[in-house]
């Protein structure tokens, strides 16, 4: 590697370190202006469907791929009484299980820092964990960890390949990839942004074509997502919200 290229990482890995810092302080902070306990989501489409298919017993399993950063769903869920799991990080016998290739708020590393001496440590080459050295957490969130396991928007997703994150994408191929044609495929809001657009490509593409139920739930889908979903399979159907699910 050349001078050249070794300034341009350490200009990437220090703006890096910066991003997820101010992106998980950011979230914790918008996270405690939501009173979720006081919030009425008893006619949120989503919310009923949530609840509905919890307690349907012809539902075996929920699979939830989020690549959002917040606890806004979990919260939610607890909201109702509906227990669920993190994939990697807790047993998986819950009925619903959560997917967070992208890092979470909520995931705490198990060495954190005193924050009276907090500092973006540029010369720590430590960027990366194993699932094993993370925690997940909604009691205490905290900005001041050794590791923030969050994925940051990246023009080259590949670029930081972290061992966690890989961990959680495994997991997430091989639930698609033993999708059967009786399952139901729900798509709500992506934006199909071109940072995603590989990640998002490889779960969708490792799905087999004979689903037979596809639902895309997102006000202004992408049309080019709109192509490609419709090219992958048959039967698909569009919604402006999630009034129709519940």
């Amino acid at each position: 590697m050349n001078k050249q290229s070794r300034d341009v990482d350490s200009i990437y890995i220090r703006a890096y370190k910066e991003l997820v810092t101010y992106l998980k302080a950011l979230f914790i902070y918008y996270n405690d202006k939501i009173n979720v306990p006081n919030i009425d989501l008893s006619s949120w489409g989503w919310c009923k469907y949530l609840v509905a298919a919890t307690h349907n017993q012809e539902i075996e399993k929920i699979h939830i791929v989020t690549l959002n950063y917040d606890v806004w769903l979990e919260r939610v869920l607890k909201k109702n009484g509906i227990s669920f799991t993190i994939s990697n990080f807790e047993p998986t016998d819950e009925k619903i299980i959560i997917y967070k290739p992208h890092g979470s708020i909520s995931f705490a590393h198990n060495i954190s820092k005193v924050k009276d001496v907090f500092k973006v440590d540029y010369n720590q080459d430590i960027m990366d964990g194993k699932i094993s050295e993370f925690v997940v957490n909604y009691e205490e969130l905290t900005a001041l960890n050794s590791i923030n396991a969050m994925v940051p928007p990246a023009g080259d997703s590949n670029r930081l390949d972290f061992e966690w994150a890989s961990e959680i994408r495994k997991s997430i191929l091989n639930v698609s990839k033993n999708l059967k044609s009786s399952d139901e495929l729900i798509i709500c809001g992506t934006s199909y942004w071109h940072v995603d657009r590989l990640e998002i490509d490889s779960i969708l593409t490792s799905i087999s074509a004979d689903i037979s139920d596809v639902k895309v739930v997102n006000p202004n889908s992408p049309e080019v997502f709109n192509a490609v979903i419709t090219t992958l399979f048959t039967n698909v159907k569009f919604f402006k919200d999630s009034s129709p699910l519940a």
